[in-house]
């Protein structure tokens, strides 16, 4: 990823040692909108658009479910370790790695 910001980065690495205090504001409306709304983050998808790679957020509920579409990657994959979803990958992401693979 080329854009993948510092800041963000700074928060997944705190995500990930299990730091929840200090998540940043934005996090917090998407908790308290979901919350309100009965919605968790059940999966991010990245995926390639164009030069960038941009992300798909699916929140699930009991009554209805939502899906945020072309987001920046780095701020899916932030969303998914707070909320320890999974993270997918699109195969075309997966593919320079298989044939580097297939040539050893």
């Amino acid at each position: 990823m080329r854009a993948f910001s510092g800041e963000v980065a700074m928060h997944m690495k705190r995500f990930l040692d299990g730091d929840r205090s200090s998540i940043p504001s934005v996090f917090n409306m998407v908790e308290e909108l979901a919350e309100k709304q009965g919605l968790h983050l059940a999966g991010v998808e990245v995926y390639p658009s164009g030069e960038v790679l941009r992300s798909d957020m699916q929140f699930l509920g009991k009554e209805k479910d939502l899906l945020l579409s072309g987001y920046r990657a780095s701020d899916g994959i932030a969303m998914a370790l707070f909320y320890d979803a999974p993270i997918m990958l699109h195969d075309s992401l997966l593919e320079s790695e298989r044939q580097e693979d297939s040539h050893t």
